[in-house]
């Protein structure tokens, strides 16, 4: 349980906190209201080998009181014997073990010490940089944690880095062999497709030649023999089935309305029956191109 004495303690070190190494020790002033009127007192200097005049108040007096560290002779650096100091009587090896790491071994005299001596030696400071010194080095291996874990992660984005580099590369190299391959195709077909027009040129010189021909075949044909012989007998053929289907119907045909496949269909019905029309109305069989040809 913290006590009044001990927040004052821990109130006065506080302000002493912030005090120079080099004014431990020394001898302080401090002003009364009691005693004589004295026309001036001297003062023990705060710097060797020099001397200060002060002028007292007709009501105050000047009185120096000892404080604890002055109580014992203070040695200077270079006359301490390195293998007698600890960490509660120097404060250069406070602060640079604080640094590290507290061993057992300082913390042995610690129960044997009265708060004020260690408050006295400025052991808070010792904490305070103890704690800093441990969130530093929690901070350190969180940073350090931290750094390892991104430079697993920068290896493996740099290997797949290097991987789409080599993969960028050969699609590059793949996409320009293609390049030339489009190109050489592209010329390629510019050549079929200038020859096709020139094989579509020579197709509709042949169509027209053989329009000209075929016109010129037909009316060749058209003149020959063979021709009008089989042209006759066609005209002669229809004559004489329609004087046939007149014969059948003597009442009368509407020639106008008349349809010459059913005409055909019968006539052909009526070739196929036996005839039993006269004599004078039976019609020869014969085929009439052989009748023209007996006539010429």
């Amino acid at each position: 349980m913290t006590t009044k004495f001990n927040k004052d303690m821990y109130a006065k070190m506080r302000t002493k906190k912030d005090e120079p190494l080099s004014s431990l020790g020394k001898r302080t002033v401090r002003i009364t209201g009691k005693g004589l009127p004295a026309p001036t007192a001297l003062v023990t200097p705060l710097v060797s080998g020099t001397e200060t005049t002060r002028t007292a108040s007709p009501t105050t007096s000047v009185e120096e009181i000892p404080t604890p560290a002055s109580k014992r002779a203070r040695l200077s650096e270079w006359e301490k014997d390195p293998r007698q100091l600890t960490i509660w009587s120097d404060e250069k090896l406070s602060w640079e073990r604080a640094q590290g790491a507290v061993t057992a071994d300082d913390l042995r005299d610690l129960p044997d010490k009265r708060f004020s001596a260690i408050a006295a030696h400025h052991v808070h400071k010792l904490v305070q940089l103890l704690g800093e010194s441990l969130h530093k080095s929690a901070e350190y291996a969180a940073q350090k944690a931290m750094v390892s874990s991104m430079k697993s992660q920068t290896n493996t984005l740099e290997a797949e880095n290097s991987t789409l580099k080599k993969d960028f590369i050969d699609s590059m190299g793949e996409a320009n062999s293609l390049k030339e391959k489009v190109k050489s195709l592209n010329d390629d077909l510019r050549a079929e497709r200038q020859l096709c027009l020139e094989k579509d040129e020579q197709l509709l010189g042949a169509m027209e030649k053989l329009k000209t021909i075929a016109a010129k075949a037909v009316e060749a044909f058209q003149q020959t023999d063979e021709y009008n012989t089989v042209l006759f007998s066609w005209y002669f053929k229809g004559f004489e089935l329609l004087r046939r289907y007149l014969v059948k119907h003597p009442s009368g045909v509407d020639l106008e309305s008349l349809d010459l496949e059913e005409v055909d269909k019968e006539m052909a019905a009526d070739e196929t029956a036996p005839s039993t029309a006269p004599e004078g109305d039976i019609l020869e069989t014969s085929d009439p191109a052989d009748d023209v040809a007996r006539d010429v």
